[in-house]
């Protein structure tokens, strides 16, 4: 009987690696979170997104208590070209407690050349750590908006509304990407949001094809 031996098959591309290179910024969606506040009941509630490896972009904020259908991006820098795609904030302000319950949403003040891409819930007045979230250097990040659905309102102690993050521009060629986080609004807040959205400047779109919760 003859023999025959497997060809050696190259290695893909970085198909289907469950994670997006933006451009020196590795984006990957996760499924896996630690919550950090709850009103109960089925009410509305905050969490974090938790990856071994990653880094969070903020708190993601919830409907109600159930975290089956949240996702959320975490992120990393791959970039080869010099400088620091993320950095810590500098400081947090507070936009405000949510509903029912003791906790602050804690508004990042990102360095000079980086944008905040969203919050953090903390379950009391203390001001969260800079090392919570990463900001994202501006030429990743482009203009967003709130969606036009509430995640939550309230008026106590005073008017509050909850939304998600949505891309301004949008489309099949747009370059925008909703990080799963959320934007407050208070009576007095107007104009463009604080946050931001991811920018994607790579466009391997294909790598993205698998999602992974680690």
């Amino acid at each position: 009987m003859s023999s025959f031996s497997v060809p050696s098959w190259p290695l893909g591309g970085g198909f289907a690696k469950g994670s997006i290179d933006l451009g020196g910024l590795e984006v990957r969606r996760v499924s896996s979170f630690a919550k950090v506040w709850s009103a109960g009941g089925g009410q509305p509630s905050c969490c974090r997104p938790h990856s071994r490896r990653l880094l969070p972009l903020g708190s993601v904020a919830l409907a109600t208590a159930d975290t089956t259908f949240a996702r959320a991006l975490v992120v990393r820098s791959v970039s080869d070209e010099g400088g620091d795609v993320l950095a810590a904030p500098t400081d947090f302000t507070s936009s405000g407690r949510p509903p029912m319950e003791a906790a602050t949403s804690g508004s990042p003040v990102a360095p000079s050349g980086y944008h905040a891409v969203g919050y953090v819930v903390t379950p009391s007045a203390d001001k969260p750590s800079l090392e919570s979230l990463r900001c994202v250097r501006e030429d990743l990040t482009e203009q967003c908006e709130e969606s036009k659905s509430e995640l939550w309102s309230t008026t106590v102690p005073r008017p509050i509304t909850v939304r998600s993050l949505v891309p301004s521009v949008r489309g099949p060629r747009a370059a925008g990407l909703p990080p799963g986080t959320f934007v407050v609004r208070t009576s007095s807040s107007g104009g463009p949001s604080v946050v931001r959205c991811l920018k994607n400047k790579g466009a391997n779109l294909a790598a993205a094809m698998r999602t992974s919760p680690k």
